[in-house]
C-alpha cells in the first residue's frame, strides 16, 4: 500500500453522549493518530477537511486515486461494536478490511459486528 485517503467523520452535529463531543471531533483525532503512525511507514496520507461536503470528500479523493479510501465513523442509532465495510469480497480490499477489524475488535469493549460487504457503498 503506497497511498491512503483518510476520511475521519464531518458530522459535527453529532453529539456522543456525557463529554464525548462530536463524532467529527473524535474520528478527527483517531485519524490524527492513523495519519502519523501511516507516515511514519512510508505511506502517502491524503485526508478530508471537517468543513467539506461528503460529495467533495469523495471527489478529491477519487482525484487523487489513492490504493485505499478510509472512511472512519463511530456507531449511531443503536449500532454498537466494531464493523469494517468493504466494497466487495476477495482481493487486497478485503485483506486490508480484516486487519483492521481485527485491530479495532480486540480493543472494542462490545460484542463486535464484523467485516461486512456492500458494492453500493459511496465512501
Amino acid at each position: 500500500m503506497k497511498s491512503v485517503y483518510l476520511s475521519p467523520s464531518t458530522q459535527e452535529h453529532n453529539v456522543g453522549y456525557g463529554d464525548y463531543g462530536t463524532e467529527e471531533e473524535r474520528m478527527n483525532e483517531i485519524a490524527d493518530v492513523v495519519q502519523n503512525v501511516l507516515k511514519n511507514h512510508g505511506v502517502a496520507v491524503y485526508r478530508n477537511r471537517p468543513d467539506w461536503s461528503l460529495k467533495k470528500i469523495v471527489s478529491d479523493s477519487n482525484a487523487k486515486k489513492p490504493d485505499v479510501h478510509f472512511a472512519i465513523h463511530s456507531n449511531a442509532g443503536g449500532g454498537r461494536g466494531c464493523e469494517v465495510f468493504v466494497c466487495c469480497p476477495g482481493g487486497e480490499a478485503e485483506k486490508i478490511a480484516r486487519i483492521v477489524y481485527s485491530e479495532i475488535e480486540a480493543i472494542t469493549p462490545s460484542e463486535d459486528r464484523g467485516v461486512k460487504f456492500n458494492p453500493n457503498l459511496y465512501e
